[in-house]
């Protein structure tokens, strides 16, 4: 585990407990503790940071879009898009913008 100043938080490593916590066991762990300002800044609430009704609202639909098997169709092109980017990564040693460029292929996935 770790603390955040004097808050002690565990940390999950062994695989199958954590599959227990995110899939088999999810709706007894909706509460993180994970601070965030939806008011100022929205666009850090995510499945992580959500608590409560909210969380299992989003992780619902969440759950409807990313089914086992719509994830196996989207693996090729996820593939042949991870492909793209280590070729832009790979330029000769060139420097590029990183945050931009996981942006852009994360964009791409999603798409």
């Amino acid at each position: 585990g770790i603390y955040h100043f004097t808050a002690p938080y565990l940390v999950v490593m062994d695989l199958n407990l954590i599959q227990h916590v995110m899939i088999k066991d999810f709706h007894h762990f909706t509460d993180r503790g994970i601070p965030n300002d939806e008011k100022n800044k929205p666009f850090e609430v995510n499945l992580v940071t959500m608590c409560g009704k909210k969380w299992r609202a989003c992780r619902c639909k969440f759950s409807a879009m990313f089914t086992t098997s719509k994830v196996r169709r989207m693996f090729p092109l996820m593939k042949d898009l991870a492909q793209v980017l280590l070729k832009v990564v790979d330029k000769n040693g060139e420097a590029i913008d990183l945050k931009e460029t996981f942006l852009q292929y994360a964009l791409d996935v999603v798409a």
